[in-house]
């Protein structure tokens, strides 16, 4: 009888400690899809912001990335394709979409829009025009790359209507208030007649009078 007590008593103990085990196991695996849960959400929260700045070096508002720095359009690209890859791509950062694109203050969100590039990345867009930042750029309000023509042709910051910007030219330098007026030539004269005298003295040859008196 003592044994058989101690038999149902081992068990009783051998089935507590699986059902402990199995109540571990089930815990863990809630906390990974919690976690794993977690995660998806978190990448799905992720987004790519386009905003809108005042720049004073142009004197214009000029879109920018969610860092503040400038995004540029490539006069190469043309039917919404992407024309700068390779070392074009490393100098001029392509602005990919992490996620949705969010349009700031002051954009437009419907010229909005993505494109895939050749390896497979989703680059932003703005009225059609994929939107890249300058590697030369190394802060916000920097327009270092406006008007370069690297790998063959314009680049140029981006309205908030979607067009180029063009930066304004020099104006030519004021030229000199003071200017300078040849005076007339004048030739000096002895107020003695010329012409042969003007007294018909062919002696004096239309020079100065020689005084001798002729009439």
């Amino acid at each position: 009888m003592q044994q058989i007590k101690k038999l149902r008593h081992l068990q009783l103990v051998k089935y507590l400690g699986m059902a402990s085990t199995l109540s571990l196991v089930a815990a863990a695996c809630g906390a990974n899809a919690s976690s794993s849960t977690a995660s998806t959400v978190s990448s799905s929260s992720a987004s790519t912001t386009v905003s809108v700045s005042e720049n004073t070096t142009l004197g214009q508002k000029i879109l920018v990335d969610s860092s503040g720095e400038t995004l540029y359009l490539f006069g190469k690209d043309a039917g919404g394709a992407s024309q700068c890859t390779g070392a074009c791509a490393t100098a001029w950062p392509p602005l990919l979409a992490n996620g949705k694109v969010q349009a700031g203050a002051g954009i437009s969100a419907s010229l909005l829009g993505t494109i895939k590039r050749g390896n497979g990345d989703m680059q932003v867009t703005y009225n059609g025009h994929p939107l890249y930042t300058f590697s030369g750029d190394s802060s916000s309000g920097q327009v270092n790359g406006e008007g370069s023509t690297a790998f063959g042709a314009p680049w140029y910051a981006v309205s908030t209507q979607g067009s180029a910007v063009v930066a304004k030219a020099s104006a030519p330098a004021a030229s000199s208030a003071y200017s300078y007026t040849a005076s007339p030539s004048t030739t000096a004269t002895s107020g003695i007649p010329q012409g042969n005298g003007g007294d018909q003295d062919i002696d004096n040859n239309g020079g100065a009078s020689d005084g001798d008196g002729n009439v």
